[in-house]
């Protein structure tokens, strides 16, 4: 998992916390972000899509994101979370969502 805050220091309180979550909602990355420079959010939302097993990328509203605003979507959400499903799994994990 990464963290993205200096060893030693703690976040600074304007700092925003951003999770990225696993199709099994374990945490996979943990970024603590300046919101005028969401910029480290969108380079590890950028890795996820262009990982060998690609991903996709969504809110916990079940809604498509892409690396460039997925900051402000989840911090619009209110959860700070972006879910991170494998291609290979969207149809399945789709379905179940819109059975709840």
């Amino acid at each position: 998992m990464q963290q993205v805050v200096p060893l030693g220091k703690t976040p600074s309180p304007s700092m925003i916390r951003i999770e990225f979550k696993t199709c099994k909602w374990t945490v996979s990355d943990i970024l603590h972000v300046d919101p005028s420079d969401p910029s480290e959010v969108q380079r590890v939302a950028a890795k996820y899509l262009r990982k060998q097993e690609k991903f996709r990328l969504f809110d916990t509203k079940h809604n498509n994101l892409v690396p460039g605003t997925c900051f402000e979507q989840a911090v619009r959400s209110g959860t700070n979370t972006i879910l991170v499903i494998p291609v290979s799994e969207v149809d399945t994990i789709s379905k179940s969502w819109v059975e709840k």
